[in-house]
């Protein structure tokens, strides 16, 4: 299974220390609890990067990583499994929550969760603590350049 993380360039040389995640927080982690988020398609990749923008201009090139991953290692969650809150913004704690449990319990690698912006896509929550992320087979970076149509207006 390959599932792709797009950085922007100046966070590329930590894009796998979870330090974003640790620190802010997100859907499916609470602040002080270490995962890197990727998704399951380049496409997927771009989209949230264009949910979480600041500004409406021209997003700057990012960085684009591969990452392989043993299907195995991956818990799938659905949203029929998730509570009615869970595509709340911002977070709600009941996504949180379910996602400290799962990096507490440590069974597997990463989680597959629904994207909120296409719930048929997944977006995948790698466990920083898990043993077997040391091992995870990463290629890239490669530069990733955001086409100008993709920000209306700017």
């Amino acid at each position: 299974m390959i599932v792709y993380r797009l950085v922007h360039p100046r966070y590329s040389l930590t894009a796998f220390s979870g330090e974003g995640a640790f620190l802010a927080g997100g859907r499916w982690n609470s602040p002080g609890v270490r995962v890197v988020y990727a998704s399951s398609s380049v496409a997927l990749s771009v989209l949230e990067a264009l949910a979480y923008r600041k500004a409406r201009k021209p997003l700057p090139p990012r960085h684009l990583y591969r990452i392989v991953l043993d299907e195995r290692q991956v818990t799938w969650l659905q949203p029929e499994q998730l509570s009615e809150d869970w595509m709340a913004y911002p977070h709600p704690e009941s996504t949180q929550a379910i996602g400290d449990a799962w990096v507490k319990r440590g069974d597997t690698l990463a989680l597959a969760v629904p994207s909120v912006l296409a719930p048929q896509e997944h977006n995948i929550v790698l466990n920083h603590t898990h043993p077997d992320f040391a091992h995870l087979q990463i290629e890239g970076p490669e530069v990733f350049p955001f086409n100008p149509r993709l920000t209306p207006d700017a």
